[in-house]
């Protein structure tokens, strides 16, 4: 299975780092702020220990530790922020990695779809 890495701690980008967890794969989320990231970390170790399941699941706001491996690389930011991300990232990401947009609406400014 691949490593993915989800640009984006909000509440989709973490929905989709836990549905890929559930299925063994190991993910990295990227959070804009240390201070998010180690927020996420701590619900994250909360959520399992209390149900006593391994985690494949790891947040980060270093986006070179977060695409490290990844192979699948998720945009789950919101749709106002995406083009800022890509252009901060940009010459991390590598040819075999697949990118994936999951965020929805228009560019407010330019009124621009996602795609």
């Amino acid at each position: 299975m691949p490593d993915v890495a989800v640009i984006g701690a909000t509440t989709w980008g973490t929905t989709l780092g836990k549905l890929l967890m559930g299925n063994g794969i190991d993910v990295r989320v990227w959070a804009r702020t240390e201070a998010k990231a180690e927020e996420m970390r701590r619900k994250q170790q909360e959520e399992t220990s209390k149900n006593c399941l391994s985690s494949h699941l790891f947040f980060t706001n270093d986006i070179d530790e977060a695409l490290q491996l990844a192979e699948l690389v998720i945009f789950a930011v919101p749709a106002q922020t995406l083009r800022q991300n890509l252009k901060r990232i940009k010459y991390r990401l590598t040819a075999p990695m697949v990118l994936v947009n999951a965020a929805k609406g228009l560019e407010a400014e330019s009124g621009k779809r996602m795609s």
